[in-house]
């Protein structure tokens, strides 16, 4: 279903004449792990300024009509349901304030969400060009800024991927304290799906320099960011000792039952009404949450007591 979307996206833009745009699709599109309850989220990214600059508003306008074209080709009566109304996505952005803005005041929670999961979870929807262009920017400067060793894990980047994953985990409880209610089916989402994008380009970065893997160099860090998560997670299993098989095992167990799950409609409606104050409620979510329990025993595993990343993993990740 992913390669399906991809494709009939490249097909509606490929007879657009602008070269300095991309429509860029991020979550379960850039992960690989399309569902029929999957959102959209995208953005258009620009390299310069169109002309005229009308352009990239209609791509923005061209991109919310994939919710119901993708609707269409799948025989469904209700269109994609489209970014939400945080302003992260749907927007127009430049790739300068993307690649040049790293740390400090001007680096916004915005910023550094969007130029993490460029590098961590995207897909290019219309020009794989500028895609890998704005990339190999983003790379080429974490290394050159950092002055990275190629056989050692980059600094630099590493610290701001951890920066990341710990705005998500604070902000997730700062909305909480706003609402109501906690949804618990974004719970879950951050304590499984959103933790295994975090895992999956740790392991990248950590196994940097390491014997028969790559390199912190630009082109190895493009090939290992355009692979899925799970993937790039996983990419030490034939150098794994029995535990960490077996974890590794546990980490597609849990990745596969949750995307099976979140994909019924019936499964995330039922989450969604979970109420702490009634057990009743609560079957569903339990039962998940016992299955990210599982995922964090065996990421434990994986990172701190496997030889080939728990030095690196304890002293970077850590301290």
């Amino acid at each position: 279903m992913s390669d399906r979307r991809v494709d009939v996206a490249r097909e509606k833009f490929k007879a657009d004449a602008i070269d300095d745009l991309d429509v860029i699709g991020f979550g379960s599109l850039g992960r690989r792990e399309v569902t029929e309850e999957s959102d959209f989220d995208y953005l258009v990214l620009a390299t310069g300024l169109p002309h005229p600059t009308s352009l990239a508003q209609d791509l923005l306008a061209s991109a919310a009509q994939l919710a119901l074209l993708w609707a269409n080709e799948e025989g469904r009566s209700e269109p994609v349901k489209g970014p939400g109304s945080s302003g992260l996505f749907g927007v127009a952005v430049g790739a300068f304030d993307m690649v040049d803005q790293i740390g400090l005041q001007g680096d916004t929670n915005h910023s550094l969400t969007r130029r993490m999961l460029l590098l961590s979870e995207s897909i290019s929807l219309r020009n794989p060009d500028i895609h890998e262009e704005v990339l190999r920017a983003t790379m080429s400067r974490y290394l050159e800024v950092g002055h990275e060793h190629p056989d050692r894990p980059p600094r630099f980047l590493l610290n701001d991927l951890v920066r990341y994953w710990r705005t998500i985990t604070v902000d997730f409880q700062a909305k909480a304290r706003n609402e109501e209610s906690v949804s618990a089916l974004r719970y879950l989402k951050l304590i499984i799906s959103r933790k295994l994008l975090f895992a999956g380009t740790v392991m990248s970065l950590l196994l940097c320099g390491k014997p028969g893997f790559h390199q912190a160099v630009e082109d190895d860090l493009f090939t290992q960011f355009s692979m899925p998560p799970l993937d790039r997670l996983l990419q030490g299993r034939h150098h794994a000792t029995p535990a960490v098989e077996s974890a590794m095992e546990v980490v597609l167990e849990v990745a596969e039952t949750f995307l099976l799950q979140s994909s019924s409609s019936e499964w995330r409606n039922a989450v969604k009404e979970t109420d702490r104050s009634r057990p009743e409620t609560r079957a569903q979510f339990d039962e998940m949450k016992g299955h990210a329990d599982r995922l964090q025993s065996a990421l434990e595993l994986i990172f701190l007591d496997w030889e080939l990343v728990r030095e690196d993993s304890r002293r970077m990740l850590v301290f």
